[in-house]
């Protein structure tokens, strides 16, 4: 299996999605009612399963979030 960005980041947001839903004190079924999303689509953003790239946004904008990534090279990054 090829290893692609896109399930990095998936990979990586997931379990960030979750603290700051925990650190709000929310359960999915609230946000859902927020957010345009269903309670099982919220479920499978935060176990970082495959879904459109939109939904992440959608979800990180409830929380007021903004992504940033960074391109570095990696000679540069090891010096």
């Amino acid at each position: 299996m090829r290893l692609k960005a896109h399930h990095i980041l998936r990979e990586r947001l997931a379990p960030l999605l979750v603290e700051e839903r925990l650190k709000r004190n929310l359960q999915p079924a609230q946000i859902a009612l927020v957010c345009d999303l269903s309670v099982d689509t919220i479920n499978q953003i935060e176990s970082g399963g495959a879904m459109s790239f939109k939904k992440y946004r959608q979800l990180l904008r409830y929380y007021h979030k903004e992504i940033k990534i960074e391109l570095v090279d990696y000679d540069q990054a090891a010096a």
